[in-house]
């Protein structure tokens, strides 16, 4: 590879969101890039050389490193860490944080480089979380209330309906659930002022 390219390299490096932490065959880190920085609250030159374990919580380490070892002997050129479950990193001021990895290795077996690439997913999984928390309150609302509820898509399409409702109409809960409102009950006015709040927000 020429030196320019080396440059191009360095700078695509430099310039991902994503951290990328690369580590030689005694598991000690030799590259650490600006968003492995941000993500993990410490410098290049503080990390340059320190084991890969450094950036876990204490006890996730022995096992970390020994699945990279693992991962060594099976010559595969990569593989998605996530496999054995979630794991943490570990910033410098003590907060763990979930993080999505997928590891990487090149070189001869004596001379190997692994290539880690990271992804804080913290807020994918509080999103998740918050999701969770709200269809299970739905759910809850669904099975209690005696007032008549309907779930509708953007399209005005059923998604669900609660007891209350299907009774009302003469059908089980389960027969409304992707057939149209407006195809069972037509209503032009109706479909209007529906349009509206949809357009409108």
């Amino acid at each position: 590879m020429s030196l320019s390219n080396n440059g191009r390299l360095a700078d695509i490096i430099a310039s991902v969101a994503e951290g990328i932490v690369s580590i030689d065959d005694q598991l000690r880190i030799v590259l650490f890039n600006p968003a492995a920085e941000r993500m993990f609250g410490r410098s290049r030159e503080e990390m340059n050389g320190q084991p890969l374990s450094a950036l876990l919580p204490e006890r996730f380490r022995a096992q970390h490193d020994e699945r990279i070892r693992n991962f060594a002997a099976t010559g595969q050129t990569s593989r998605g860490v996530g496999r054995y479950g979630l794991i943490y990193g570990l910033r410098a001021n003590g907060e763990e944080f979930p993080i999505e990895a997928t590891i990487s290795q090149a070189g001869t077996p004596r001379n190997k480089l692994f290539t880690v690439i990271l992804r804080d997913i913290t807020w994918p999984l509080e999103t998740e979380k918050a999701l969770r928390e709200n269809y299970e309150l739905l759910d809850r609302i669904f099975a209690t209330t005696h007032f008549c509820l309907v779930y509708l898509d953007r399209d005005f399409n059923f998604v669900r309906v609660n007891k209350a409702y299907a009774d009302a109409c003469g059908h089980p809960p389960e027969f409304f659930p992707g057939k149209n409102h407006f195809e069972l009950y037509p209503g032009e006015k109706v479909e209007t002022i529906f349009r509206q709040v949809v357009a409108t927000g």
